[in-house]
């Protein structure tokens, strides 16, 4: 990083849209499992492959919660390849790094760099110097037409949505 760069007022701007962007990105695929999780019949290898808390059994047991959204709390979605092998669990083609294929761009490897430059900033406070508006204006726009893929893909799968 040269001097100037640690002066430079856009960094922390753009690495908060950077979070903001990477927090939207894992909230979309976790509301997409849970929609598929609720009606799949492969929910058991979750059930074997977690630990879920006391709070949780508790709220199970008072029906506050449905043992679906237990096992969801427990799931993390900070990670582009857990979140892929999630949805392989319910059903093989569901590849997220096959759907995420634009004009042979990698979408999944390119938000994969952006969720770990999140975590940079989050966890290192390291800002990226080389982020400008111009990156970030594109990267939403392939937020976006992610969505699509994804969308198109199960539309075209399930003919219903």
């Amino acid at each position: 990083m040269t001097g100037t760069d640690q002066f430079n007022p856009n960094k922390l701007p753009l690495s908060l849209f950077l979070t903001l962007l990477t927090t939207m990105l894992e909230d979309y695929f976790k509301k997409l499992f849970i929609i598929f999780f609720k009606y799949s019949d492969k929910k058991e290898y979750f059930f074997k492959e977690i630990n879920l808390k006391s709070q949780d059994v508790c709220s199970i047991y008072k029906n506050e919660i449905s043992f679906e959204d237990a096992i969801l709390t427990s799931l993390s979605f900070q990670n582009l390849d857990k979140i892929r092998s999630y949805f392989l669990q319910l059903n093989k083609d569901y590849d997220l790094h096959k759907i995420l294929i634009l004009n042979k761009k990698d979408l999944f490897k390119h938000f994969k760099s952006l969720i770990n430059s999140r975590h940079d900033f989050i966890h290192k406070r390291y800002m990226k110097s080389d982020y400008t508006f111009k990156k970030a204006k594109s990267d939403l726009k392939l937020f976006h037409k992610a969505t699509d893929l994804i969308y198109m893909f199960f539309k075209n799968k399930y003919k219903y949505l």
